[in-house]
């Protein structure tokens, strides 16, 4: 059974078992900040070894990354913020849900919601 709950929390103080969010190809921004400042700079050393695409629906696990409270970091790739609209964001919502069923973990926080997407509010986003 699916459940939703709602918090406010960073997303690198999260204790969840997984922690979900999604990387535009520019600079991070909002929980990809947090995460990539508190591990050290982790997220922009795999995008500059071209381990993270940050094209759109690209997925990546990584595995307790040092400074990060959640066990795993899933990084979903969003695209060019300038197109990223209601379509692309499902299509992120979509590819987090099919990586996240295969992972063994119960819970996840997920911090979409918090990205602004063109024509829509935030009881839209989550």
């Amino acid at each position: 059974m699916l459940e939703f709950s709602s918090a406010q929390a960073a997303a690198d103080q999260t204790d969840a078992p997984c922690v979900v969010v999604g990387v535009f190809d520019q600079p991070f921004a909002g929980a990809a900040a947090a995460l990539d400042q508190a591990s050290g700079g982790a997220l922009t050393r795999l995008r500059e070894a071209g381990d993270l695409s940050c094209k759109a629906g690209t997925t990546l696990l990584v595995h307790a990354p040092a400074g990060v409270r959640a066990a795993r970091v899933l990084l979903v790739g969003l695209g060019a913020q300038v197109d990223f609209d209601g379509l692309a964001y499902q299509r992120a919502c979509i590819e987090a849900g099919k990586a996240l069923k295969n992972l063994p973990v119960e819970g996840a926080a997920v911090f979409l919601p918090e990205l602004e997407v063109r024509g829509r509010d935030a009881a839209w986003r989550v």
